[in-house]
């Protein structure tokens, strides 16, 4: 595919695979170096946070509530587990909205909490797949006690089971509830971990923390993920991506002829 992604007409007579083609192409020789202010944005937003969750891990662990030996690991697990689905819950990652995507406002956050406002469903009864629902009073207060749990769960040093089993049932609640933006807030890694927490006790104290369970969580991540990319198109795509969107290889005639 010979084309810029400027010629409107020429990219709507393409089909689906060779628009995603002309994309990659277009990227790779038109450079995307404008991102880079936005890249360091986004690094600079997630080390703060990453620092902030390991201080917190650290006054916890070493507080006279939690003195014992073996409970940092299990703490430091639990705040992060706790903190990256708070954060993909309420947008504050920035991901997809907020002041590094052009917006001052968190927009999609602010959908959640409007009454009326489109949701997608795990589950519709009736009517095809993928179908709207408008959102409930109902809807709002299960976000809202989501993030609460969610927050609970960060500054409790030691979760007790009744907890660990809120916490894992109002993440199974948002999947049911909110397919398409836990989906959006990688709830495929969040729904586990909830499980991960509730099985393993993560920060509770008692040893032995929960290593074995994140080594497994994260082969099997790593595992798939690999295995999607060599059996599925999309993940071709996303693939050839990764070596021509980053402002460091856009326009580099070496990848363009890989």
């Amino acid at each position: 595919v010979s084309m810029t992604l400027r010629d409107e007409a020429a990219f709507r007579s393409l089909d689906y695979w060779a628009q995603w083609d002309a994309v990659v192409e277009a990227i790779a020789h038109e450079g995307n170096r404008e991102a880079l202010p936005v890249l360091g944005g986004h690094l600079a937003c997630a080390a703060l946070q990453c620092a902030a969750c390991a201080g917190l891990a650290l006054w916890q662990s070493s507080s006279s509530s939690a003195s014992d030996g073996g409970v940092w690991a299990g703490v430091l697990a639990k705040d992060a587990i706790a903190w990256c689905w708070l954060a993909a819950l309420l947008g504050t990652n920035l991901m997809y909205q907020g002041p590094l995507m052009g917006e001052a406002r968190f927009r999609y956050t602010r959908q959640r909490l409007r009454v009326g406002a489109p949701r997608e469903p795990l589950v519709t009864f009736g009517t095809p797949p993928a179908s709207y629902r408008p959102r409930s009073r109902l809807d709002v207060a299960r976000y809202v006690v989501a993030a609460i749990v969610a927050v609970v769960m960060l500054v409790t040093t030691r979760p007790g089971r009744a907890l660990r089993v809120a916490y894992a049932l109002t993440v199974a609640d948002q999947w049911v509830a909110e397919y398409g933006t836990f989906c959006g807030a990688d709830g495929m890694f969040h729904l586990p971990l909830a499980a991960g927490l509730l099985l393993c006790g993560a920060g509770s104290g008692s040893p032995p923390p929960p290593r074995a369970f994140l080594r497994a969580w994260l082969g099997l991540v790593y595992v798939l993920c690999g295995l999607a990319k060599l059996g599925g198109p999309w993940f071709a795509y996303v693939t050839a991506q990764e070596f021509t969107t980053p402002p460091w290889a856009a326009g580099s005639a070496r990848v363009r002829r890989a």
